[in-house]
């Protein structure tokens, strides 16, 4: 089974074990938040293609970077070969989706700029490199930040999962509360359940703000996490007493 296959499944579990009143509370929000997610063919996979095509576009920096960097501030003849070469280079190895971002975000054809250097218009060659590498650059950083926001997806919907999973599992030994001795512990899941929904609730909204504001994911993340942990050693104490 693929994991965007298992995660759905999970959730679908998860909501059968919700009561009507919990779907329409803040449990079925972050269900349906996270479903979406999983149903729009979000995936761990994806973060990882993401992650292969970072790898692809840092190796294509550096390799139009090394082709500029000697010749180009020599004498104009030998400046104008390494751009040349290095546009030559561009055209058979950018994708459609760099082409499109150099042309829609600095209103620079490579194709253009080629044949302007080839026939002696184009002859500021610093002036080309710098656009050559800057597209280069805002290009990765705008990739970067997809892979960060699938990543932060990631976070959001593990942490939702794990939130109603918990909560799930706390449901069924509340049910069994007239068995249970140690009703301050028993109080103390409850409130701290509580927090992680608040909690897991605030990380979805900063999840989906724009832009993200990826210190506060992190800092909110650790303290969510520190409360799975609580959580996951109270329910364990718990279990013992059945």
């Amino acid at each position: 089974m693929d994991q965007e296959d298992g995660l759905e499944q999970d959730l679908k579990n998860i909501g059968s074990q919700l009561s009507e009143e919990e779907k329409e509370g803040s449990y079925g929000r972050m269900l349906s938040h996270a479903m979406d997610i999983a149903q729009g063919g979000w995936s761990f996979r994806l973060a990882q293609n993401n992650l292969g095509e970072l790898q692809k576009l840092n190796k294509h920096l550096e390799k139009v970077e090394e082709m500029l960097e000697e010749n180009v501030e020599k004498l104009a003849a030998s400046g104008k070969k390494a751009i040349l070469e290095t546009l030559q280079y561009q055209k058979r190895n950018c994708t459609d989706e760099m082409v499109k971002h150099y042309r829609d975000n600095l209103d620079f054809s490579l194709e253009e700029y080629f044949q302007d250097t080839a026939n002696d218009k184009i002859t500021e060659h610093d002036n080309t490199k710098k656009l050559i590498i800057d597209g280069m650059k805002s290009f990765r950083q705008a990739k970067s930040d997809k892979l960060i926001k699938d990543m932060v997806k990631s976070s959001a919907v593990v942490a939702v999962v794990q939130l109603l999973k918990i909560y799930c599992a706390w449901k069924k030994i509340s049910n069994a509360a007239n068995v249970i001795k140690d009703e301050n512990l028993f109080t103390s899941i409850y409130r701290n359940l509580e927090e992680m929904e608040n909690k897991v609730a605030e990380l979805l909204e900063l999840c989906e703000g724009t832009p993200i504001d990826h210190r506060r994911i992190s800092l909110k993340m650790a303290l969510i996490n520190t409360l799975f942990s609580f959580d996951s050693r109270e329910h364990h104490h718990l279990e013992g007493h059945h």
